[in-house]
């Protein structure tokens, strides 16, 4: 079951790029009025933005408040951007954009955030429980 995962995310991180590329210059574009091609162009680029900036908690030389701060003010940015760049202005002002992708933008955050800081607080305690088990076989 583990290799599936392994396999699945392997060809979709291959698959999906050359798909996009193939629709845009395959023409799949006129077809559609570019609207869900350039959605989909732009919102995978915007999760490639957000691996990058998740390789921040990779590094320990920030402590973790500030880190999750940094991760959550890029991916905002990085949110806004690319809600811009798939045409929502064109159907709201940058104003009621903001409005309506905050909300939704932090609740998902704040849940990616909280599983975050969950998981890494269970690595500590497990780390800390082999080092006690350690300690008490010598």
């Amino acid at each position: 079951m583990k290799n599936l995962f392994k396999h699945i995310t392997t060809a979709t991180a291959i698959g999906f790029p050359f798909t996009l590329i193939c629709l845009w210059i395959f023409g799949a574009y006129e077809a559609t009025g570019m609207v869900v091609l350039r959605m989909c162009t732009v919102w995978y680029i915007a999760s490639i933005l957000y691996g990058v900036i998740s390789m921040i908690y990779d590094f320990d030389i920030l402590s973790l408040p500030v880190t999750i701060i940094i991760h959550f003010i890029a991916c905002f940015v990085i949110t806004i951007g690319a809600a811009a760049a798939a045409g929502l202005l064109k159907i709201m002002s940058f104003g009621k954009m903001m409005m309506a992708v905050a909300p939704v933008f932090v609740i998902i955050y704040a849940i990616i955030g909280a599983i975050t800081t969950i998981a890494i607080k269970r690595n500590e305690k497990q780390i800390n429980n082999k080092i006690k088990s350690l300690d008490k076989k010598r």
